[in-house]
C-alpha cells in the first residue's frame, strides 16, 4: 500500500502530538495548527546571515590578545534589533588561560557578567546588549565562540 506524503506527515503529527510543525512539513496545505490553522509566518530575513571570512570588530567586545586565528563568522545585519554577530576562533593557548582572560576583561562599566558556567561566560552591557563567550579545549588549542546581540527593541509586558 502506497501512502502519500500528506498522509505520512499527518500520521507523524498525530503520533508525536506535535503542537508546532515546521513550515516545510506543512507546505502541502499551507496551514499549521500552531498558528490557528492559518498560514505560518515566513522566517524573517534577519535569520539569513552573511558569512564572513575575516574577523569583524564587534562593538565593545575586547579582543583576545593571544594567538587566536579567526576561523569563520556570521553577521546578521538585517535583524530589526540591530546587527548580531557570531565569530569563531582557534587559539594556541589552553582553555583556562583564554577563559580567565575573558573573565578578567569583561568588567564594568562596559560589561557586567551575568553567569559563568562550564566555559561559558554571559555578560550584558549598559544598553542591554548580550555577549556570550564559549571557551573550550579543542585538541592542543582552544576554540573560542563569541555570540553578540544588541539590546532588544521589543518592550514586552
Amino acid at each position: 500500500m502506497k501512502i502519500n506524503n500528506k498522509i505520512r506527515v499527518a500520521i507523524i503529527c498525530l503520533m508525536t502530538n506535535t503542537l508546532w510543525v515546521p513550515q516545510s512539513i506543512c507546505q502541502f496545505s499551507g496551514r499549521n495548527p500552531a498558528f490557528g490553522n492559518k498560514k505560518p509566518p515566513k522566517h524573517p530575513v534577519a535569520y539569513e546571515p552573511s558569512t564572513v571570512t575575516k574577523p569583524v570588530d564587534i562593538p565593545g567586545v575586547p579582543k583576545y590578545p593571544g594567538k587566536a586565528k579567526f576561523e569563520f563568522g556570521n553577521v546578521y545585519d538585517k535583524d530589526p534589533n540591530g546587527t548580531r554577530y557570531v565569530m569563531h576562533y582557534q587559539a594556541k593557548e589552553n582553555a583556562l588561560t583564554v577563559y580567565k582572560w575573558y573573565k578578567d576583561n569583561l568588567v564594568p562599566p562596559t560589561w557586567t557578567i551575568k553567569s559563568i558556567n562550564n566555559g561559558l561566560i554571559t555578560a550584558v552591557d549598559p544598553s542591554g546588549a548580550n555577549l556570550t563567550v564559549h571557551v573550550k579545549q579543542y585538541g592542543s588549542g582552544t576554540r573560542i565562540n563569541i555570540y553578540y546581540s544588541p539590546a532588544s527593541k521589543y518592550k514586552g509586558k
